[in-house]
């Protein structure tokens, strides 16, 4: 009998058939094909016919299945490419087309939120921000839909969890009404800020800071351990001065018009009159000293040391900052002054002779002193026993007591009105 040409139904390949076996093996793959029907008449022929179209069909969904095969990868292949592709390619505000997703989120809108919350709460407002914590900090990064910024990141110190300590607001480009922005903080926050050219601004004053650059807008605390614990009156309220400070940054960039409304905000962040401090009463008890001197000096530092002291930043042509302190004892009067002039002027008293002559107008010759004979540097002293003394260095004004209300008055007049003649 002619052998007959059957198909394996594994792989298609032709198999060799006489007609008389129950079975034929694929010398290719090896499966085994069963032929039912043998040693009937035209069985082969039958069974040929039968087997032939199931290995047609068999060979014919295998070459469908590695069409297929080879389509998926293609797809693999080309999804890849671009995916690398959009991932080169940013938009405006900097993000990359593969990363990139409408969020409907603006910066205005975002900042709204309250400080005073922890990271749990917030990002329960956003389940598509990015968390990360660590043992420095916990932060969240929001993406935005913004014209000038991209995302803003919240961070939360771990010793205060339930209030954020830094915020930042990031700009891909650079923002054209950055020195707008500078133009608006610079006369609220006085000389404890400082614009290193129009569109760059560094404030610092009791722990809060703020800063504005080419790339973000930044309001943050520093040193919080020091400030939770504190020494006695030193605890400062930081996260009243941040939240404070964070309005004001707030309006002089989203909101300009109410950016010199909140008057509070720059007696407390700002600089004062120098002639303010004439309204302290200098027999002032220790254990009273922090609210006689908040009073008449908002924006007054309580400072860690050997003694119970407080800086306040003054508005003056000759000092930009003074130092009030008390003996750490039962019963303390003021026993010191210091007057120090502005960050600008690198720690020295640009008219020191000036100075000391508007103190020899009210106390007389001082006792000189040559400090350096190479570099000229004099001290000039009144020093009176049972009375205020006056020391003028190169750096600073010194004034220690006793003090009694007629004495501490007129030396803040003296100074104040010398210094603006």
């Amino acid at each position: 009998m002619d052998e007959l040409t059957l198909g394996c139904g594994r792989c298609g390949a032709p198999l060799s058939y006489d007609g008389q076996a129950i079975s034929v093996s694929c010398s290719f793959c090896g499966a085994v094909t069963l032929v039912e029907g043998q040693g009937k008449p035209h069985a082969s022929l039958t069974t040929a016919a039968v087997a032939t179209g199931t290995g047609a069909t068999a060979a014919a969904v295998g070459r469908v299945q590695a069409l297929v095969a080879v389509i998926a990868i293609g797809i693999v292949i080309v999804s890849i490419a671009t995916y690398t592709f959009l991932s080169h390619v940013t938009t405006p505000a900097g993000k990359s087309l593969a990363n990139k997703a409408s969020s409907g989120r603006t910066a205005v809108q975002v900042v709204q939120n309250p400080l005073a919350t922890t990271i749990d709460r917030m990002a329960l407002l956003y389940p598509d921000a990015k968390r990360e914590v660590n043992s420095m900090s916990s932060s969240l990064r929001i993406d935005l839909d913004d014209p000038a910024f991209e995302d803003i990141t919240y961070e939360w110190d771990p010793g205060t969890l339930d209030h954020v300590s830094d915020m930042s607001l990031h700009s891909a480009q650079p923002p054209a009404s950055r020195p707008a922005w500078v133009a608006r903080l610079g006369p609220i926050l006085g000389r404890q800020g400082v614009a290193k050219d129009p569109a760059t601004y560094e404030y610092s004053w009791c722990g809060v800071h703020a800063s504005v650059d080419e790339s973000s807008v930044r309001v943050f605390a520093t040193n919080l351990r020091a400030m939770n614990i504190g020494l006695g009156s030193a605890k400062i309220d930081w996260q009243g001065r941040l939240e404070q400070l964070w309005d004001l940054v707030k309006g002089a960039v989203f909101n300009p018009a109410t950016s010199n409304v909140a008057l509070g905000i720059r007696e407390r962040l700002g600089e004062l009159p120098l002639s303010s401090l004439a309204r302290l009463d200098p027999q002032t008890d220790v254990d009273d000293s922090r609210r006689a001197v908040e009073a008449i000096l908002p924006n007054a530092c309580p400072t860690t040391g050997p003694n119970v002291s407080y800086k306040a930043a003054v508005d003056h042509p000759w000092f930009s900052e003074v130092t009030l302190a008390w003996e750490n004892e039962r019963g303390a009067k003021l026993n010191s002054v210091t007057f120090r002039p502005p960050g600008t002027s690198n720690g020295k008293l640009a008219n020191q002779t000036a100075v000391a002559k508007c103190v020899v107008a009210w106390l007389g010759a001082p006792v000189e002193n040559e400090v350096n004979h190479m570099e000229k540097i004099w001290s000039y002293h009144w020093a009176r026993r049972g009375q205020v003394s006056v020391h003028v260095y190169d750096s600073y004004l010194w004034a220690d007591g006793p003090f009694s209300t007629g004495e501490w008055r007129r030396l803040v007049q003296v100074l104040d009105d010398c210094g603006r003649r």
